[in-house]
C-alpha cells in the first residue's frame, strides 16, 4: 500500500512567504535606478 505524505501547512506557508519576499526584493533591485547608469547618462547630456 502506497501512502502519500501530506505537506505541513506551516512549512508551506513559510516557504511561500520566503518566496514572495525574495521575489519582491529582486523586483525592487532590478527596477530601481542604477546610479552608475544615471551618472553616465548625465555625462552624455552635458
Amino acid at each position: 500500500m502506497l501512502v502519500t505524505p501530506l505537506p505541513n501547512p506551516e512549512t508551506v506557508a513559510a516557504l511561500l512567504d520566503t518566496t514572495w519576499r525574495v521575489a519582491e526584493a529582486e523586483t525592487a533591485r532590478t527596477e530601481s535606478v542604477d546610479p552608475e547608469a544615471l551618472i553616465l547618462g548625465i555625462r552624455v547630456l552635458v
